[in-house]
């Protein structure tokens, strides 16, 4: 496929190092000297240029903007009826996007992560895209939307990673104390949660409860600190503050 990238922060570099040994022929902007520069000397198959030449030289596009960047630049920019653009900015609806990019298809808005460069990451899309799926799906798991409006939620939920990851390092820090090893602390707990998470296929169903319930032994360590968050009122506080982040959007 001939790929065009009209952004090149760091989503985007991460999509184009994902996909960059895949076949396609690959056009990124310039926006960022420093990674557009990176990109075009790390691969063959991918050359950079201004937006205009990014559009002209692509079959599909991507854009990776911010949402007052793309309403100032696309504009500007001319299309053509037999490209593909897909959204990858954050505060334009696809009912607008769709009308900034015309006369070509408004095909999709995904949300990538920054993993999808390695793979095995997640990606948000509505509507679902077969031609996304081609891009991305090998490597990746994507996760179509039947509502735009569910985007709100999915971007509020993706707080919790943040505190997970401190609820993993506060643990590795208290396991340090008592072993004096912080590298052995750490992997084990990374590699310990790690392997239960991504061990089940993506496509099973019910995986989380199915763990809860697998972990959560009556009288085992795991069932003690799980009641021990619940009768301090650690849900309720993690629920409460995820209704707050969805009040955001």
């Amino acid at each position: 496929m001939n790929i065009g990238f009209i952004g090149t922060g760091m989503i985007a570099t991460a999509m184009v190092d994902g996909i960059a040994h895949d076949g396609h022929d690959i056009v990124v902007t310039k926006r960022s000297i420093e990674n557009s520069t990176r990109l075009v000397n790390s691969y063959p198959n991918v050359s950079s240029g201004n937006s205009q030449f990014v559009i002209d030289q692509s079959d599909i596009v991507i854009v990776s903007l911010l949402d007052s960047t793309a309403r100032n630049l696309l504009p500007e920019l001319s299309f053509r009826s037999d490209q593909i653009v897909f959204s990858v900015v954050v505060g334009i609806d696809f009912a607008e996007f769709k009308q900034l990019v015309l006369p070509a298809k408004m095909e999709s808005i995904f949300i990538p992560y920054p993993h999808i460069a390695k793979g095995n990451s997640p990606l948000l899309a509505f509507p679902a895209s077969d031609t996304l799926e081609a891009i991305f799906g090998r490597k990746n798991t994507i996760i179509p939307m039947a509502e735009e409006s569910m985007l709100n939620s999915y971007l509020a939920a993706q707080g919790i990673l943040c505190p997970t990851v401190k609820l993993l390092e506060e643990t590795s820090q208290w396991l340090t104390q008592r072993i004096g090893d912080a590298h052995s602390a750490e992997t084990f707990i990374r590699i310990l949660v790690g392997s239960y998470l991504l061990g089940v296929d993506a496509g099973e169903t019910a995986v989380l409860t199915k763990l809860v319930d697998a972990l959560g032994t009556e009288g085992g360590l795991n069932a003690e600190l799980r009641d021990h968050f619940k009768n301090q009122g650690v849900y309720d506080i993690l629920h409460s503050g995820l209704d707050k982040l969805e009040e955001r959007f």
